[in-house]
């Protein structure tokens, strides 16, 4: 009972905040492949900006969804755990998606500052985690000199990792999921290694 009051309370203030138009609750979001760039299209990348605030909608949204993952933690050491959120309208439906940065450097981060993230996408039952990142600077990928958005074309997403040198990671949407742009040249090098 607890959870469906949880779900219902978080569709309610995401709904109320957000001001997501009632027909927008009805259409099912597209996850088709992202935009792909072709060779002669570049993306530029724009920084994921980040809130430090410990409080707002996107902050209780971020705390339902990771609940789980969270609260043994927090238990255990006897504080809440740092999360920094962002929204961004990755997939041009007027609904932001949720970047949720579990920030807390002495649980979470490696040493040179790496911290995972997670994105969020609302569904009708509640919020949904579509990406899994391991990070320290996190941006969104737009072709370069687009004034406008095309609402029909998914965002990229490119990460920096220290490790200790700096690797550069790109995502895009495959089945409803961020994946890196290495796992899909990986699956389909192995998909034409078994023809």
């Amino acid at each position: 009972m607890r959870d469906f009051l949880s779900k219902a309370l978080l569709c309610i203030l995401f709904g109320a905040v957000l001001a997501v138009p009632s027909s927008a609750n009805a259409q099912k979001v597209n996850l088709a492949p992202l935009l792909s760039a072709a060779p002669s299209q570049s993306l530029q990348p724009q920084d994921v900006t980040f809130s430090f605030s410990q409080s707002g909608t996107a902050f209780q949204i971020a705390r339902t969804a990771l609940r789980h993952d969270l609260s043994e933690l927090e238990d255990d050491i006897g504080r809440n755990l740092v999360l920094f959120t962002a929204r961004e309208d990755l997939l041009g439906d007027e609904t932001p998606e949720i970047f949720v940065k579990l920030a807390d450097k002495k649980i979470f981060c490696d040493s040179y500052g790496n911290c995972p993230i997670r994105l969020l996408k609302m569904s009708e039952d509640g919020p949904v985690e579509i990406g899994q990142f391991t990070a320290k600077e996190i941006a969104i990928l737009k072709p370069k000199g687009q004034k406008q958005r095309n609402s029909s074309a998914f965002l990229g997403i490119q990460t920096t990792a220290y490790l200790p040198e700096k690797q550069v990671t790109r995502y895009t949407v495959v089945n409803g999921r961020y994946v890196s742009d290495n796992a899909n040249e990986q699956k389909s090098s192995q998909g034409e290694e078994k023809q």
